[in-house]
């Protein structure tokens, strides 16, 4: 891979979305760490999830793993509005296999796009434990008036009733502007 200083410059995105991990299926990451993370840009139908440790997860396990200095901005999904963007400091989005994630922190997040959270994006099929935010972290949804209406959570930006978490809490705050989840 192409590095900068011990870190990864320039990762090509999948079409799930922009990552450390674009797609898991049926893995286990652990005792992993990523630092200093800087993502900005308009999401796309080609790919429009972003977050730290991993864009889509399908089947997947995550533990006792981190973000730390993440900041995501500009991610307003303007292509194509059938496609929901997710933007998160750890995770945004799960698919059918259900996915668990246990204890996992992030730190010092600025988040900022469509369902948007400083742990996680859009929790569907997906079961979080022992998690936490904390640091200077802030989360912002970008409301498109027209075609979406995105949501913004201190810890999830939004999820369904098959998304669980147990024993978590934030220390962030919500932006001024943002539909609050």
């Amino acid at each position: 891979l192409p590095s900068a200083a011990g870190g990864i410059l320039n990762k090509k995105a999948t079409t799930k979305g922009f990552a450390l991990f674009g797609a898991t299926y049926n893995a286990t990451i652990k005792n992993l760490g990523v630092k200093d993370v800087q993502m900005s840009g308009v999401a796309s139908a080609y790919s429009n999830n972003r977050a730290g440790m991993a864009a889509f997860m399908n089947g997947t396990t995550i533990k006792d793993s981190y973000v730390e200095n993440i900041n995501l901005v500009d991610a307003t999904n303007t292509a194509n509005s059938a496609f929901v963007t997710s933007d998160a400091g750890f995770v945004c989005f799960s698919g059918n296999g259900a996915s668990v994630i246990n204890n996992c922190y992030v730190k010092d997040a600025h988040v900022e796009g469509g369902d948007a959270g400083c742990f996680g994006g859009f929790m569907d099929n997906m079961t979080i434990n022992n998690c936490y935010v904390s640091g200077t972290s802030t989360v912002k949804s970008n409301y498109d008036n027209t075609n979406n209406k995105y949501y913004a959570g201190c810890f999830c930006g939004g999820g369904t009733s098959s998304g669980y978490i147990n024993n978590c809490y934030s220390l962030a705050t919500v932006a001024s502007g943002s539909t609050v989840n």
